[in-house]
Formats: C-alpha cells, sequence, structure tokens
C-alpha cells in the first residue's frame, strides 16, 4: 500500500492522482471497489477520514481542495486507499502489502498554477515506513535552478509508523567549498517544505542535503514568480551515481562521509 502526499505551496496548488491498477499486467488486482482515505498525525494517534471510492482499473484526481472540511490541512493529510474498512484513529499508521510488487504501482502528484503544471511519480511506499525505523539522508541535489526570478523550494515527505511528530536539522551544504549554506528544522510525519529563497545556491557544484536521523523523500521544486513554468522532480540517493561495482556499498560509504562531517 502507498501513500501520497500534498506539496502545500503558495500561491500554487496541489493534486494527487490515484491509479488503481499495477504497472505491469501480470501483477494481480483486488477485484473490489477500495476506499480513499486521507490520514493525518496529530502528534499522539493517527487519524483516518473516507474521502471517496476507487474502482479496479480506475484512475482519478484529488486535489487538496477536495478533502472534507474536517480534514486539517495544516496537519499534512496523506491520502491512501484499502480493500478493507478502517478505524478512525489508531496508534501506528495502518499499513499493507497489497500493493507490495516490484516495480512498485504508481501515482501522480501534480502542482499547478492557472497557466501551466508539474508533476511527479509521487508515492510514499509502505516498506519504507515498514522496515526503516531510523533513517538518514544525503541526497545530491543538481536540480536546483539558480537563475534570477526563480522560486527554488525543497520538499522533505516523512512517514513513520508513530504518529510523533519530531524536530530534526536538515543543512544544505556546498561540497566544493566544505560549507554548510543553509540549515532548517524539519519534522516527521509531515510534508516539510523549505524555502531557499536568499540561500547562496553554487552555480558550479551540486548540493548536499543532509540529515542524520530522519529519512523521507526528497523533491526539487522550482517555479518563476508567474508560474508560467514549472519543475518538480526528486532526488537521487548517492547510490545511483554509481554505474558499476558494489552501489550498496559505496552508498554507505559516502553516506557515512557526509553525515559524519556535516549532520547535526
Amino acid at each position: 500500500m502507498n501513500y501520497y502526499f500534498f506539496p502545500q505551496i503558495e500561491p500554487f496548488k496541489s493534486a494527487i492522482t490515484l491509479v488503481n491498477f499495477p504497472c505491469l499486467e501480470a501483477f494481480p488486482l483486488r477485484p473490489e471497489v477500495q476506499t480513499i482515505y486521507a490520514t493525518w498525525s496529530d502528534g499522539h494517534q493517527w487519524h483516518y477520514r473516507d474521502v471517496g471510492r476507487i474502482k479496479p482499473n480506475e484512475a482519478k484526481e484529488i486535489s487538496l481542495d477536495d478533502l472534507p472540511p474536517d480534514v486539517p490541512r495544516d496537519q499534512h493529510p496523506y491520502l491512501f486507499f484499502h480493500y478493507q474498512d478502517v478505524p478512525a484513529t489508531s496508534k501506528k499508521l495502518i499499513l499493507s502489502d497489497h500493493m507490495f510488487f516490484m516495480p512498485t504501482w504508481r501515482g501522480n502528484i501534480k502542482i499547478y498554477s492557472p497557466h501551466t503544471a508539474t508533476s511527479y511519480e509521487g508515492d510514499y511506499q509502505h516498506e519504507m515506513v515498514k522496515y526503516i525505523k531510523k533513517g538518514s539522508l544525503v541526497s545530491l541535489s543538481p536540480m536546483i535552478q539558480s537563475k534570477p526570478g526563480v522560486l527554488n523550494k525543497f520538499i522533505l515527505a516523512s512517514l513513520t509508523q508513530s504518529p510523533e511528530i519530531t524536530p530534526h536539522t536538515l543543512r544544505f551544504v556546498n561540497p566544493r567549498a566544505d560549507e554548510i549554506i543553509h540549515e532548517t528544522t524539519v519534522y516527521t510525519n509531515r510534508c516539510n517544505i523549505v524555502d531557499l529563497e536568499g540561500v547562496n545556491i553554487p552555480s558550479d557544484t551540486i548540493v548536499l542535503a543532509v540529515c542524520g536521523n530522519m529519512s523521507g523523500i526528497p523533491i526539487f521544486f522550482s517555479a518563476t514568480a508567474d508560474g508560467r513554468e514549472m519543475s518538480f522532480e526528486h532526488t537521487h540517493p548517492p547510490a545511483s551515481m554509481v554505474v558499476f561495482g558494489n552501489a550498496g556499498h559505496f552508498q554507505k560509504e559516502l553516506k557515512s562521509f557526509w553525515l559524519t562531517r556535516y549532520a547535526a
């Protein structure tokens, strides 16, 4: 089962396209009409609200404005769909492996303006929540567009089974200058939005995003001020830069190097 999040970036809007079919025909598909739920944490428990239904082989777009009025937008709701009824609240986030296939099912997260839209194949997979108990983040970020007149936001979606909302330090690093260029606080169980306005972003090297004790899905969003041009793409873990050899070992060594050097 996957979860989907709404990046809330003013003055733009966001929507999620839920897809109730696997990416390969050989994968099984449950025959039931499934219920779409919004879920959020208040720091003590998870809450669930019925948002609608989705049929087998159906795709359905839901915007943040479509959610019921009792779903608090400032609590960063996530969406998922399930073939079983779920309770109104729970002490741990509800997980299910009924969509666990490789390659994984996909959805779509869209940010849009009156002029255009940009999207990303967004999903927070249940195995990321189930198996990553205490993660870390080292993300290589060549997606920043440091041109004048371009808005840059860093999105870090985090999800854990526990409903606790805990703060963590996120740092942006210029590795060539050996310099921390920005530091901010991010939270678990939130779709964090980091404004990079005024940050001295180098044009001759990548930027590292480093967090020592929280993992998540890191994404960069860029747009012109008038909303006529946009881009939206997740960054990649260090192993994605390796073509041959032991990518897992390389990632472990590289993460250890940067975390030791820059994590709070």
